[in-house]
């Protein structure tokens, strides 16, 4: 079995689920899972600038970008 390395992204635009903070556009963090049947579907970490990590679930090709 073999492991995958976190992916590096950055939020595209302002990002807000709820039960989270605000995660702002350029906001960096890391792909921690893929998964989703007929659309892909991200589980982000993200560090906003504040401190903390904040982990989000459900997040779409058009929130993110490579890091």
């Amino acid at each position: 079995m073999s492991t995958r390395s976190p992916i590096p992204v950055t939020a595209t635009h302002d990002i807000l689920q709820r039960y989270s903070p605000l995660i702002k556009a350029g906001t960096r963090g890391e792909i921690t899972y893929v998964g989703g049947a007929s659309t892909v579907s991200y589980t982000v970490m993200f560090w906003p600038s504040d401190g903390g990590a904040v982990t989000l679930h459900n997040l779409g090709r058009m929130d993110l970008r490579e890091a």
